[in-house]
């Protein structure tokens, strides 16, 4: 989903338990007329979680917006984002059950919502092995805008040993820079990923940092803990930060060098530095003949192949689009024709704005298509060759419809089967945190 704050734009930018009893047989449940459980298939959604598999989570705002999403190691699941029930915009987390009610336990009601003095968005998240809450984004004043980190207790409190009472503000060394991606490194570093611009018009540089395990800049990471990249454009910006298995940072979003938006990839080395395996010089760029071509999530596969995914419009209507590349950048040949899917849902605003691999190495993009009309989550999964897996949902795809002008922002795993995605929901007349929850068809992560 697309949101203004005051300054600009930002892009779209989860057992079975054997009982004693001993059960009759399908066949015999039929024969007596009684009837038989089915199992969700593959991309159904789960009747088990909320109301026919859907959450949604009203903050008190008028535009509450979950903008990213992870598990944590029991099985609680955490939705970031933000609300403006303030009056102003607010950091904003919920965390539920595994049934999908709100978690009790956490903050008031399993909500909590965290202001740093602007209008504050929440963009990234991400879960430390202490199960510690790391939240990542902005905060913004009508002319400027520093990158914004959060850190929270299990309990939804404010972790105090982090930065000044839970909270860092730092920045990019632009006038306008913001975080929209966090990942923790093996030894609990924190890296976020964003965007640097000399104003809030730009032009736009890809902006990283690194801070320590108490929220001060790691200073050992580029200059005083930070990085910005270039890619020759006026415009570019990173949407998605992931952490190889070696330590290698990526970072994909995308450059309009070429004079129309491509996809963009950078890879740094522990350090900071570009790294000059990757590409040319650490970067790559990839044109899926569109004027837009915006990747806005990126994921590292077990074989430490990359995959980034978001939208293009190269067929006139925007449409999913994903690239997968070799270790050293270049586009793999195995995967679509030459390195690169699209996928139409029938809509004319189709985009993929999260991505996950599954641990069969299946690929699960999500996001938003407005083929019904109005907007509503869409979800397609690929097999390794990155065809459409029919086995899920209705050749490869599923929409799905809260009632309103509907959006998933991002997509993550629970174990035993399940994916879940988060965004937002207009059904009650003002846009909600909205959560579904689908079966994989087997174990997902």
């Amino acid at each position: 989903m697309e949101r203004k704050s005051q300054s600009r734009t930002v892009p779209a930018l989860l057992g079975f338990v054997r009982g004693l009893v001993v059960r009759p047989p399908c066949a015999l449940l039929l024969a007596l007329s009684l009837t038989c459980p089915v199992e969700a298939g593959p991309g159904d959604l789960d009747s088990s979680f909320g109301t026919g598999g859907k959450v949604t989570t009203d903050f008190g705002g008028t535009d509450d917006v979950a903008a990213a999403l992870a598990i944590q190691a029991k099985g609680k699941i955490v939705a970031a984002g933000f609300s403006n029930a303030s009056g102003a915009y607010d950091f904003a987390l919920a965390r539920y059950n595994h049934n999908g009610t709100l978690d009790d336990s956490f903050g008031p009601g399993g909500r909590v919502t965290t202001n740093f003095g602007g209008d504050d968005f929440a963009l990234g998240l991400a879960i430390q092995a202490d199960d510690k809450i790391v939240v990542a984004g902005e905060s913004a004043t009508l002319i400027s805008a520093d990158v914004a980190l959060a850190r929270y207790n299990a309990d939804g409190t404010p972790d105090i040993s982090f930065g000044t009472g839970g909270k860092v503000i730092s920045d990019f060394g632009g006038t306008c820079d913001f975080a929209t991606s966090v990942a923790i490194q093996a030894n609990g570093k924190i890296v976020v990923a964003g965007s640097s611009g000399a104003t809030c018009e730009g032009p736009f540089d890809f902006g990283l940092a690194r801070y320590n395990t108490d929220g001060t800049p790691d200073i050992t990471f580029g200059t005083g803990g930070k990085v910005t990249t270039n890619f020759g454009g006026s415009d570019d910006q990173a949407s998605a930060v992931a952490i190889q298995a070696d330590g290698k940072i990526v970072a994909a979003g995308f450059t309009d060098a070429s004079g129309t938006h491509d996809f963009a990839l950078a890879r740094y080395n522990q350090n900071g530095t570009l790294d000059s395996t990757f590409g040319t010089g650490g970067k790559v760029t990839t044109d899926f003949g569109g004027t837009f071509d915006l990747a806005l999530d990126v994921a590292i596969q077990a074989d430490s192949k990359i995959v980034a995914a978001g939208f293009t419009d190269a067929s006139g209507t925007r449409d999913f689009a994903l690239a997968r590349y070799n270790a050293n950048g270049s586009l793999d040949v195995n995967f679509g024709p030459g390195g690169r899917v699209t996928t139409n849902f029938g809509g004319t605003r189709d985009a993929a704005t999260g991505l996950a691999i599954q641990a069969d190495d299946k690929i699960v993009a999500a996001g938003v298509s407005n083929a019904s009309g109005a907007r509503d989550f869409a979800l397609a999964r690929y097999n390794t060759d990155g065809t459409l897996d029919i086995s899920f949902g209705t050749g490869g795809r599923v929409t799905t419809d809260f009632g309103g002008g509907d959006g998933g922002n991002a997509v993550a795993f629970e174990p035993k089967g399940k994916i879940v995605v988060a965004g937002s929901s207009n059904a009650s007349s003002t846009f909600d945190f909205a959560l579904a929850r689908y079966s994989a068809g087997g174990p997902s992560n």
